[in-house]
C-alpha cells in the first residue's frame, strides 16, 4: 500500500530502495568508478540491472538537467548518511575515496544495528509473552487460589508473598512498557516540531542518550573533517560547509558553536571545551594537532577507533541484556510454580 500510494502522489519518481539495495549500488558504481568509467557510463552499465533501470534512469535525467549528485540521492529517499557522505563529497570532489567510505562505515553501522536488532528480538518476545502469562496469573489463577485458602485453617505464607512479588514484577514491566510506548508516542508526535535547539536541550536529560548522540556527532565530525581537509581546504572552510549543511541538523548545530568560537578568537579546543558536545578523545586531537595533514590522519584514525568502540559497547548491552531478562523470567516462573503447588501440597496434606 505504502508502495502504491508513493506511486500515485509522485509517478515520475522511481520506488525507493531499500538500504541493502542503496548499498549494492552505489557499490557496484564505486566499482566501476575505480575502473575508469566516468559517472554516466557508469550509470549506463548498471541501468542493465532490471530491477534498478527506473532509479538509474532517474540518474541520468536528473544529473543531465544539472542537479547535484547528493540532491537526486535526496530525491530518491536515500539512508541521509549516504546522502551526507556524497554531499561533502561534492564539495571536494572525490567521490571514489567518499563512495568507499561510505560503503565502509554504513555497511559496518548496519551490521552492527542487525545485531542489536536480532539480539534483543527474542527478549522483547519473551517479555510480551511473559506478561500475557502473569496478566492470566495475577488476575485469575492467584484470586481462585485465595478464594479456595479462604475456607482453609492456614493460608500459606508463601503464597501470600508470591503474591506481592508476581504483584510486583507485573507492576514493574507493565510500567517500564506504558513509559516506554509514552516516550515513543510523545517523541514521534512532537519531533518535527521541537526546534533543533529544544531537541538538542531535550537530549541532555536522558544520559544514555546523550553519550551516544555525542559519539555518533564526534564520529560524523572526524570523518568528514578528515575527507575535507584531505581535499586541500583549511580547517575553518571545512567547518564552515559542515556548518551550513543542515540536512544533518545535530552536526550543524554543535558545529556552530566551534565556528562561533573559532570567529571569537578561540582555539579549536578550546571551543569544543566550551560546550563539551564532542568526544574527550577528538578535542584532545585538535589540542595536539597542527599540521593539517597528521590531523586529517589522526581524524579517520579516531573515526574508525570510535566506530569499533561503539560496536564493543553495542555488545556489552547485549551480553547484558539476555543473560537479565532470562533471569528475571526464570525466577518468576520458579515463583509462581512453587506458590501454586506448595499450598496445593500442604492442603492435601491437610486432608
Amino acid at each position: 500500500m505504502v508502495i502504491l500510494n508513493q506511486r500515485l502522489f509522485n509517478p515520475s519518481r522511481p520506488l525507493r530502495l531499500s538500504v541493502q539495495e542503496q548499498i549494492k549500488l552505489l557499490n557496484r558504481l564505486y566499482r566501476l568508478l575505480g575502473h575508469g568509467y566516468s559517472l554516466l557510463d557508469a550509470l549506463d552499465v548498471l541501468k542493465r540491472q532490471k530491477h534498478w533501470d527506473e532509479v538509474i534512469v532517474y540518474f541520468q535525467n536528473e544529473l543531465t538537467k544539472g542537479k547535484d549528485f547528493d540532491c537526486v540521492l535526496n530525491d530518491l529517499v536515500f539512508d541521509q548518511r549516504i546522502v551526507t557522505f556524497i554531499y561533502f563529497a561534492s564539495r571536494h570532489g572525490n567521490l571514489i575515496q567518499t563512495l568507499q567510505q561510505a560503503i565502509q562505515f554504513i555497511t559496518q553501522q548496519m551490521d552492527l544495528r542487525d545485531r542489536f536488532k536480532r539480539a534483543i528480538r527474542y527478549p522483547i518476545f519473551l517479555i510480551t509473552s511473559f506478561l500475557i502469562i502473569l496478566f492470566f496469573v495475577h488476575s485469575l489463577v492467584y484470586p481462585s487460589f485465595l478464594q479456595l485458602y479462604s475456607t482453609a485453617t492456614h493460608t500459606s505464607s508463601f503464597l501470600l508473598i508470591s503474591i506481592k512479588v508476581v504483584d510486583f514484577i507485573f507492576s514493574i514491566f507493565l510500567l517500564a512498557g506504558l513509559m516506554l510506548l509514552l516516550v515513543i508516542f510523545i517523541w514521534f508526535s512532537y519531533r518535527n516540531k521541537l526546534s533543533i535547539k529544544q531537541k538538542a536541550r531535550l537530549i541532555r536529560y536522558f544520559p544514555m542518550i546523550k553519550n551516544y548522540v555525542k559519539k555518533q556527532i564526534s564520529f560524523s565530525l572526524a570523518i568528514h573533517l578528515s575527507s575535507l581537509l584531505a581535499a586541500g581546504l583549511s580547517l575553518k572552510d571545512s567547518l564552515k560547509i559542515i556548518n551550513d549543511y543542515k540536512q544533518h541538523a545535530l552536526l550543524s548545530y554543535y558545529c556552530g558553536f566551534i565556528v562561533n568560537g573559532l570567529e571569537a578568537g578561540l582555539t579549536m579546543g578550546q571551543a569544543m571545551h566550551q560546550h563539551a558536545n564532542f568526544e574527550h578523545e577528538l578535542t584532545i586531537i585538535f589540542e595536539h594537532n597542527q599540521s593539517q595533514h597528521l590531523l586529517k590522519r589522526d581524524l579517520l584514525s579516531y573515526s574508525t577507533f570510535l566506530l569499533e568502540d561503539l560496536q564493543t559497547n553495542i555488545k556489552k548491552i547485549i551480553r547484558f541484556i539476555q543473560p537479565t531478562v532470562f533471569t528475571v523470567i526464570g525466577i518468576s516462573i520458579i515463583l509462581i510454580y512453587l506458590s501454586i503447588m506448595l499450598p496445593m501440597l500442604q492442603l492435601i496434606q491437610t486432608i
